[in-house]
Formats: C-alpha cells, structure tokens, sequence
C-alpha cells in the first residue's frame, strides 16, 4: 500500500465486521425464493453457465437501487422482493446519514429491501421504512461498491479515468465544491443570458416607449378632469339654451303673473284661515309653507346658475382643444382614459425595469467574474493535488499489476488542458476547457512490454489486461477509501491458468 493510502485509510473505521450478512431474493426472474448468508472475508458464488449467478448480482443491484423493471418479476407472481442485510459497527459513516433521514434501526443492522409489483411500479425500504429509490441508492453507495461484469470497459472511456483518480486522491471535497460553484456559475450565465435577450428586446422597444410615455405625461390626464371638461364643454355648448329654459323656469315659479310661488302664498292664507274652524288645515298649511320654502330655494338656485351663464367661445375652443387631446390619447392607447392610465404606468414600469436589469446585469457580470476567479484558483489547486496523487497511483497500480502477472508493465496518469474561448476557467487570459471536476484531462496509459512506450490504455489493452487493471485499481481505491462490501461480477473474464491464479489471490488479499 502506498504512504498515500496508508495515510488515508489510518483515517478510515476499522471494518472487520463491516459485511454484508444476508441477501434474500423472492419471485425474481427464474429464481423462486433463495437466502444466502455470507461469511466475513471472501465469499465465491460459482456454478454453471444459465446457472442464476448475474440474477444474484442483478438483484443486489435492484436493493441497492438500480432501476427496477416489471420485466424481471417472475410470471404469475404479483410481487419480487429482494433484501439485503447488512452488520456494521456502530460507528459506521452511514449510521449518519441514517440519523438525518430518521432511519435508525434498533441495532448495528441496516436492512435494504426493494420490492416489485405487478402493476409496475416499485418501492424501496429502509430499515422497513419506505424511502424514494435516489436515497435507497446514496445510503447503499457507503455500503457496497459493485462491479458489474462489464464494468471494466469503462476504463475504455478516458473520460472517467478523471474519477479514479480523484477517488484515489481523497479529493471528493474538493470536487464537490467545484462542482458547485461550476452549477452556480452555469445557472448565473444561463440567468445572464436570458436577461440580456430582455434587455435587448426592451432596448429595441424603449425609444417607442420613452416617446409615448413623454407624449401622455405631456397630456397629463386625468378621469376627473375629463368628466369635468365633458362637463364644462356641454354647459358652454348649450349657453343660449339655458339662458332661455331657466328664464322660463324662474317666471313660472318666481316672477310671472300667476307664478307658482304666488299660487302656493293664496292657498297658504286660505288654509290658514281653515285652521280656525278646524286644526286639521293647520297641519296641511304648514306643509305648504314647507313646499313654498323648498320653491323658493330652488328659484333663487335657478336664478343664481343663471347669473353665471356667460357665453365664452374662447374658453369654449380651449375646453374642446384639451378633450380632443384625450381623444387623440385615446385613439392610440386605449378606449378610454383609465385604459391610457394602465399603458402609461405599464411602459413606465418597464423602462423602470430596464433600468433595474441593467443593475442585475451588472452585479450578475460581477458575481459570475468572483466565482470564475475562485474557480480557477479551485482548479490549479485541485491539478496541483492531483499531480501529486498521480505519482502514488502510478506506483501503487504497477506493484499490483506485477502481482496480477503484467510484470514490468508501466502505468502511467497523463494530464493535460485545451484550450477554449468559451471555456468557464481563465488564467492568464486563456480560456480552458472546464468541466464539473476542473480543467483537467486525465488518461491512464499503459505499456504492457519492457521498452515499449506507455499508450492510451484503450488503445493497447486486451480484454484480460483491462480486467486485471481494474482489479488494480480497485484494489487501491478499496485500500484508500474502503466500503464494507465489494462485489465483482466475472472478473476473471478475459483470463486463465497462472494468470486466473494471481487475480484469485488478490481477491483473497483484498477480502482480508
């Protein structure tokens, strides 16, 4: 083991008893009902081909939170159900995170169950508390790393080499927070992005605005002045005939012969002079002097309006002149004036808010530029670390190759960087291409033959050397960052004889 991972794994819960104990498997494909308890250290499932070996593994995928499928539910059955059950020590990382979802079990014992229904969908326990599969999954991630049979050529793909090595250099931290702030700044561009295109549009349409906002404040108007211009404007329309419709309302109530006011004094005296032989006239006569009040009131209101009629055709021309400038406003920005009220203040709000984004554009430009700055602080500092972890890698994976019969082999961690305008990191005023994990290309390369120069591992391993250095690996990464369990579905795919040998002994040292 390297100094590196001696170091890590000094760090690390002793996991003598960390296993899993029981697996339990009902109604999945051909399998009726099994239950398999384990022992602790290396346990080997064998059997013939067709045998049921890759169901087993399959079904510790699907209570590890792989996704379920009705297709597998065995036919005539209404219901699969796969448990695994695990012994931990009570000091186990996972018991954490358990706590924080409120799925402590009575004891140091986890139990995962999944079921399939009939009806297709699926449900996923912890503990026989139910729980959404993405959790199912993040709790068995700190209990069991499970290589599929097919798992090694992803070492096929330079793209995920990134992640072994950063396993490897006990970075998960550190990436993570990179990650983050690559979201973020990801999330703040597309936010800029869309506010500019705002902007932009607004911009194309704020000197139309800015027009038709200066020509209605210019108006000025107002609900309460137009219904008093209207007012006015029917008054100063219709002079004469008021003139003439009051004269003969004040000569038949106040001024002509026979007038209603004079009318109303002779009965008045009449009941008056009724009253002394009955009381009932009394009564009557004082409402009529009620009713000669009220006559006379609205006379002297008729003769007091009609004191102030005056014919005035320049104010006339002036009241007319200011209603046409409603009719004018109203033609262009509304049916009437509290619609030209509601566009006055929606294009004020909307310059108001251009100035606003312009702000936001602002800050967010500025935000973006501190958070690109720490990330490329973030991503020298992550290559740095990585480059040192790379040289105890490098050395760790040749010792265990040589052990897995590639003596001589060299293994080696290239890195490099590209280039790209559009790139998140910058430094020194070039743009890198940058990713969740940095700026870092990594690629492991090989060579399997003394004097031959190391090359792309995809390129020049075979299927048996691919199998033997992802054994390599992972039995590295397991000494750095180890998990309870480790499954290998036919890893010994691709070789034989002495070199079968050796990968049966490094399982045997790695369940150790």
């Amino acid at each position: 083991m390297s100094s590196r991972c001696e170091e890590v794994h000094s760090l690390q819960t002793a996991r003598v008893y960390n296993m899993l104990r029981r697996l339990y498997v009902r109604n999945l494909a051909v399998i009726d009902e099994v239950e398999i308890e384990f022992a602790p250290h290396l346990n080997i499932i064998t059997g013939e081909t067709g045998a049921g070996k890759s169901i087993l593994v399959g079904a510790l995928g699907l209570v590890l939170g792989s996704r379920a499928d009705v297709g597998m539910l065995r036919p005539g059955k209404d219901r699969a159900v796969v448990e695994a059950e695990f012994e931990l020590e009570a000091d186990h990382s996972v018991f954490d995170l358990l706590k924080e979802h409120d799925l402590e079990g009575e004891d140091n014992t986890l139990l995962l169950r999944r079921e399939i229904l009939a009806s297709g969908r699926s449900r996923a326990f912890v503990n026989d508390i139910p729980v959404p599969a993405s959790l199912l999954q993040e709790v068995s991630d700190r209990l069991v790393d499970l290589h599929g049979q097919h798992e090694h050529q992803t070492l096929l793909r330079p793209s995920t080499h990134i992640v072994y090595l950063d396993e490897f250099s006990g970075l998960r931290e550190q990436v993570a927070e990179f990650s983050r702030l690559y979201r973020r700044i990801g999330d703040l561009q597309r936010e800029l992005a869309r506010l500019r295109q705002e902007e932009q549009t607004l911009h194309e349409r704020r000197e139309l605005f800015e027009f038709q906002l200066r020509e209605i404040q210019a108006v000025n108007p107002s609900v309460e002045e137009e219904e008093e211009l209207i007012r006015e404007e029917q008054i100063l329309s219709n002079v004469q005939r008021l003139q003439e419709e009051t004269a003969f309302i004040l000569s038949a109530l106040y001024e002509g012969e026979g007038s209603a006011l004079d009318a109303i004094a002779a009965a008045h005296r009449q009941l008056e002079r009724l009253s002394e032989i009955d009381a009932t006239f009394a009564k009557l006569a004082a409402d009529l002097e009620q009713a000669r009040v009220a006559v006379d009131e609205v006379a002297k209101s008729v003769l007091d309006y009609r004191a102030g009629i005056d014919a005035d055709p320049a104010r006339l021309e002036q009241v007319r002149g200011r209603l046409a400038e409603y009719t004018r406003l109203k033609k262009r920005y509304g049916a009437s004036t509290e619609e030209v009220l509601r566009y006055r203040d929606k294009i004020a709000a909307q310059l108001g808010q251009f100035q606003s984004m312009s702000q936001q554009i602002e800050s967010l430009e500025t935000e973006i530029a501190s958070l690109r700055e720490r990330l490329a602080d973030l991503s020298v500092e992550l290559s740095e670390k990585r480059k040192a972890a790379a040289a105890d890698l490098e050395k760790a994976v040749q010792v265990k190759l040589g052990e897995l019969g590639m003596p001589g082999s060299v293994f080696q961690v290239v890195f490099r960087e590209e280039e790209d305008p559009s790139g998140v990191v910058e430094r020194q005023g070039i743009r890198y291409r940058t990713g969740p994990r940095g700026t870092d290309i990594v690629e492991f390369y090989i060579s399997t033959n003394p004097g031959q120069d190391p090359r792309p591992l995809a390129k020049v391993a075979s299927g048996g050397e691919i199998s033997r250095v992802m054994l390599a690996l992972k039995s590295v990464l397991a000494a750095c960052d180890p998990v309870p369990t480790m499954i290998f579905d036919e890893i010994d795919m691709g070789v034989s004889g002495r070199v079968a040998q050796t990968v049966g002994r490094s399982l045997r040292e790695l369940a150790k």
